[in-house]
């Protein structure tokens, strides 16, 4: 036996009974095995409890609405109607077969306020992960790849999230949370962070092309910003197909900037400890004090802006030329193949170079 139907306590059926809504909630209910992630959020102020559950499981895989928005009338008879409408919304439910406890990566093709929907399957929300998997963060997040904690069909944590939905100039796509992630990818353009805490690495793949925007954010790791792939089979010159990233920081905690994009510009009011220029770098504009500067590339480079920095060091035979408006303390060339141009607005304190 299923245990689906109980019947009364004198072990009659009563067939000839009409149903109530709330016996066909609960039979739904334990036939699909339906339960419900967060029942605090069913509306209905009319349930009895021996009955909440299932009436709790319906509603937040929407196969019932109630009779109104806050009454579910579970004594009512079951009309004709409400039957087909019930066993209709049941049938299309998409309820996946239950996955090996276990971590898993999802795209996310549709989200509600207690569900995601990845490729034809549905998974539940836990209440940890509605802080993340918000509907505010809905247009961020179609589409986005989240590497999840999987119990049953329950998303149980959030480990991971690549963002590949792009707004647009003026209009960027935001993604909110005050929840904690363990690393962040942005594979998309226009696009603005608040809010987060990120254990590991924030990554800025080459699909972020024209603006970032950081918001009241702390990464524990680095901001990484990856290289900008240019494809060479154009006859248009590589050079005038480089963009520039322009990555505004503010009040956001962030101990290393990797930068491995040819041209960059970097605003930050809140201040930067280290940025990190890889060998493909060629330009630089930066806003804001930044304790240090590390250049690895060994490219013409042009560091521009109005800034305060405290140390730039030159480790190879970098082709430097220093345009910025403001004040550097100390700029140390430790290659003596280096090559360094000071402009006039440039002001060092403190040079050093290698003996001989």
């Amino acid at each position: 036996a299923a245990g689906i139907i109980d019947g009364f306590e004198d072990n009659s059926f009563r067939e000839q009974l009409p149903i109530q809504r709330q016996h066909m909630a609960k039979m739904i209910a334990e036939a699909l095995q339906l339960e419900a992630s967060n029942p605090e959020a069913m509306p209905f102020t009319d349930v009895e409890e021996l009955y909440a559950p299932y009436i709790a499981a319906l509603y937040e895989y929407e196969i019932t609405r109630g009779t109104t928005a806050t009454t579910f009338d579970g004594r009512a008879e079951v009309t004709r109607g409400q039957m087909s409408s019930f066993l209709v919304r049941a049938i299309n439910a998409q309820i996946p077969p239950e996955l090996p406890v276990g971590t898993y990566t999802l795209t996310i093709d549709e989200l509600t306020a207690n569900t995601v929907v990845s490729n034809n399957q549905t998974y539940t929300l836990s209440a940890e992960t509605k802080q993340i998997l918000t509907m505010q963060n809905k247009e961020a997040l179609l589409n986005a790849e989240i590497t999840v904690e999987l119990t049953g069909n329950v998303i149980g944590n959030v480990s991971h999230i690549t963002l590949n939905n792009a707004g647009q100039e003026g209009e960027p796509v935001v993604f909110k949370t005050s929840a904690s992630l363990e690393q962040l990818t942005i594979n998309a353009d226009f696009v603005k962070v608040e809010d987060v805490t990120v254990a590991g690495d924030v990554i800025v793949t080459a699909e972020a092309a024209t603006e970032l925007a950081l918001n009241n954010v702390t990464i524990e790791g680095e901001l990484i910003v990856e290289e900008q792939a240019l494809e060479t089979a154009s006859v248009e010159p590589i050079a005038n197909k480089v963009t520039t990233l322009k990555v505004t920081i503010e009040n956001t905690e962030v101990g290393t900037i990797v930068v491995d994009r040819p041209r960059v510009q970097i605003v930050s009011e809140s201040g930067v400890k280290l940025v990190k220029l890889t060998t493909n770098v060629t330009f630089v504009d930066v806003t804001g004090k930044v304790e240090t500067f590390i250049v690895e590339s060994i490219k013409p480079l042009e560091i521009t802006g109005k800034a305060t920095i405290e140390t730039i060091e030159a480790l190879k035979e970098a082709e430097l030329t220093l345009a910025i408006e403001g004040l550097v303390e100390t700029l140390n060339v430790s290659n003596a193949s280096a090559k360094v141009t000071l402009q006039k607005k440039a002001n060092v304190a403190n040079l050093i170079v290698p003996k001989g």
